[in-house]
């Protein structure tokens, strides 16, 4: 069953989605926060089997969805789920006569209100059966990048059965994650609780860490190679081969050399990887897939891809907090959560970074233009300029692509499963011009990459 939810507050619409498909089987719930995007997920997904809405979408209203569905001869059950009734809401007065099966759920409920509402009201179908436990679910390759959990993590071996890998505050290696992705674990699980009671949390996994104290001497003077190696399995897990990380490779040691004759660049660039943070991990994964989109670019292919990884390992490198580099777009409801001074930040570091390279010298214009375009997007919704797609290079065009490729992969966490949702809001985004071939050589690459490793 498909599920389709229209919600502008991404906390509220993840956390609900979440909970959705934690406690009932066979459920995809697809997550949108405009009209637009959700018009072309009912066009581009079969058979939507329920929309749950609120009344104010980030580009209309509830009033223009029901009227594009009763135009088009729509039948599938909705859910209104607000803090407004519908008899107060232009145009959806009558909301529940539309269907019998439409109803009204007052915002905000407790999570059983809402589950049994679903249940009794909405889903009543024998695929859809409440799992007696209930799990959170995160792709295996996350582990590489931490070595301690914070609570206890899972297999799944069947539908209903699960046994436990890692207790709560034990160190896992390397190794152990290793052998669980070599037989065939692209999923782990915790418990919906300790993920519910970490949601609030800036960090992208904050139920796991990094224990320095854990290592032993070697594994501490070994933590650049060790990391890098956590990447690469991380980058062929989304897709990509040996030989698209080694053509990244073969160029990063060359921009470093450039930057360490650039005392304050250098010394950034070493603070980011350093930090084993989000802000290198990002700004590497991004390099590598910018690379391999480059491949086959008229004229000097082996330039465009070194401006591409130059780019890709600066574009972030004044940024102090990861939770800022986390923010890929200035209507993100996380962004509120910032004081003013921060928010400045964010939406000044591409600016600041562009001028900080242009000075170091050693760079072309093709670079300084890529890191401070890399937030731009081809609707003028982006930051600092709302610079007109018309306006943007070859290589601005495919950064931007696989930048915002990395920022869906990381908000849902590398999950294999989400692949389709990341899909399908890469062709919103991206949807003429050049950005609109740059999204099919990146999914060509994909896929072609995916077939390679069947």
């Amino acid at each position: 069953m498909k599920i389709l939810f229209i919600e502008q507050n991404t906390e509220i619409r993840q956390l609900y989605s979440i909970f959705i498909q934690s406690h009932f089987e066979n459920v995809e719930v697809f997550e949108s926060s405009s009209l637009a995007h959700s018009i072309e997920v009912i066009e581009t997904m079969e058979n939507i089997d329920l929309i749950i809405f609120d009344n104010l979408f980030s580009d209309g209203y509830g009033i223009q969805l029901i009227n594009y569905l009763t135009k088009n001869k729509y039948q599938m059950p909705l859910l209104f789920f607000s803090e407004d009734d519908p008899k107060d809401c232009d145009g959806l007065e009558n909301i529940l006569k539309l269907n019998p099966k439409n109803r009204y759920l007052a915002k905000p409920t407790k999570p059983d209100e809402f589950r049994k509402y679903i249940s009794d009201y909405i889903l009543q179908s024998e695929a859809l059966r409440p799992q007696e436990v209930k799990y959170y679910s995160f792709a295996t390759v996350n582990l590489f990048r931490f070595n301690k959990s914070k609570c206890d993590i899972f297999i799944k071996l069947s539908e209903k059965k699960y046994i436990k890998v890692i207790n709560k505050g034990e160190n896992y290696s390397k190794q152990f994650i290793e052998k669980l992705i070599g037989k065939g674990v692209r999923s782990v699980y915790i418990f919906e609780d300790d993920y519910l009671q970490y949601n609030d949390d800036f960090l992208d996994f904050p139920f796991l860490e990094h224990d320095r104290e854990a290592l032993g001497n070697q594994e501490l003077e070994d933590q650049v190679v060790t990391k890098q190696k956590s990447l690469h399995r991380i980058v062929q897990e989304v897709g990509f081969t040996e030989e698209a990380i080694k053509l990244a490779e073969d160029n990063v040691s060359r921009v470093e050399s450039i930057v360490g004759s650039g005392q304050v660049l250098s010394s950034l660039l070493n603070q980011a990887r350093e930090r084993e943070d989000y802000v290198y991990e990002h700004s590497y994964i991004v390099a590598v897939i910018a690379s391999k989109m480059a491949k086959d670019l008229e004229g000097d292919a082996v330039k465009a891809r070194r401006k591409l990884i130059s780019a890709a390992l600066l574009h972030d490198i004044t940024l102090e907090k990861p939770e800022h580099a986390m923010i890929d777009s200035l209507a993100d409801d996380k962004i509120s959560k910032f004081s003013k001074k921060e928010i400045e930040i964010i939406k000044n570091h591409p600016e600041k970074t562009a001028k900080l390279v242009e000075f170091s010298g050693g760079f072309t214009k093709d670079i300084v233009d890529i890191i401070l375009h890399h937030h731009e997007d081809p609707k003028q919704t982006g930051f600092p300029k709302q610079i007109h797609p018309n306006l943007f290079s070859e290589l601005d065009c495919i950064f931007i692509v696989a930048h915002k490729y990395v920022s869906l992969l990381y908000r849902y966490h590398f999950d294999p499963e989400k692949e389709d949702k990341i899909k399908i809001e890469l062709k919103a985004n991206f949807r003429s011009g050049f950005f609109r071939d740059c999204l099919q050589v990146l999914l060509k690459e994909l896929e072609r990459n995916k077939q390679a490793a069947a």
